[in-house]
């Protein structure tokens, strides 16, 4: 029986922690689901990232590794060279800053949050609770929460009551400092 060595446990490890932010990536852009939290995917592209460099320091001497390392630095300048938007959006949503205002209600079925994008005006997504996953249910404009009193500014959802939700609709009544919206919303998409 082969010893395992810690280069080797580090290398599987390593392999492991990019195949699950694969995966992550791909279930997220293809059926918009993730895993359940806010900080769940963040914390999964901060780990690899915090252990790619001592990955690349640790197997320098393959030429996989030197590859590696190229199509990791070549991906990170086109990403800038392109108005910077791609790597904005990396940065945005890997440090949350593009999440301008969030509520979960006490029933935890639901998370409504503000998002802002590098180019597009603030959308709000509803994204509902299944277990260890989550799906985002709707991704819409957040035009009827905007402030005509600020010169550019969305309210924050301090509130959040679920009015109505069948399969096929949702109505919402967001509480905002001195005022309330009830909105209601098509679901139509949403497949359980």
């Amino acid at each position: 029986m082969q010893k395992v060595t810690g280069r080797k446990k580090f290398y599987i490890a390593y392999m492991l922690i990019s195949l699950i932010m694969l995966v992550d990536i791909t279930v997220i852009l293809t059926w918009q689901i993730s895993l359940a939290g806010y900080w769940s995917d963040r914390l999964v592209f901060w780990i690899w990232l915090l252990t790619t460099l001592p990955f690349l320091i640790i197997f320098w001497k393959s030429i996989y590794t030197k590859i590696y390392c190229i199509v990791l630095v070549l991906g990170l300048l086109f990403s800038i060279a392109a108005m910077m938007l791609p790597f904005f959006g990396i940065l945005f949503s890997s440090t949350g800053m593009e999440r301008r205002s969030y509520y979960t209600p006490d029933s935890g079925k639901y998370r409504v949050q503000l998002i802002q994008s590098v180019m597009a005006r603030p959308r709000l997504q509803i994204i509902k609770n299944k277990g260890i996953v989550e799906k985002v249910i709707l991704f819409t404009d957040a035009d009827f929460l905007k402030n005509d009193h600020l010169k550019v500014g969305y309210e924050s959802v301090i509130g959040l009551d679920v009015l109505k939700d069948t399969p096929d609709s949702l109505v919402l009544e967001f509480h905002m400092p001195g005022k309330k919206i009830v909105k209601g919303f098509k679901l139509n998409d949403e497949k359980d």
